[in-house]
């Protein structure tokens, strides 16, 4: 009787209960540092445009940019899946999520610092 008890209770308190919220916790963390980051590097990119009218060298900001973006949300989409199957682990797509989240919080963070300072 222990035994089937302790069957079924086991992945209701299993060490995944934990482990779920610390990932998305330190994805969206990664995506607050990563948004914020991104965004004072959008402002320096439009005050080198607006001062030196030059094109060369903000077009290659955004591209960097970009590229990095895209990269930190593939390394976010493949600890979420870690593969092109279904997902394996057993929080999904939570990290990617998380680390949306915390960009879309810098950007509101973004936002109003800008809005302050007009």
């Amino acid at each position: 009787m222990w035994t089937r008890l302790a069957e079924v209770e086991s992945p209701v308190i299993g060490p995944q209960s934990i482990v779920i919220p610390v990932h998305a916790s330190l994805f969206a963390a990664a995506g607050l540092v990563f948004g914020y980051g991104y965004f004072v590097s959008l402002r320096r990119t439009v005050d080198l445009y607006a001062v030196h009218r030059a094109w060369r060298r903000p077009l290659l900001w955004v591209l960097a940019r970009v590229v990095a973006a895209a990269l930190f949300f593939a390394v976010a989409a493949r600890w979420s899946t870690a593969g092109f199957g279904p997902p394996a682990r057993p929080w999904g797509a939570l990290p990617l999520l998380a680390a949306v989240a915390g960009f879309l919080i810098a950007r509101q963070l973004a936002v109003r610092s800008v809005r302050r300072t007009r």
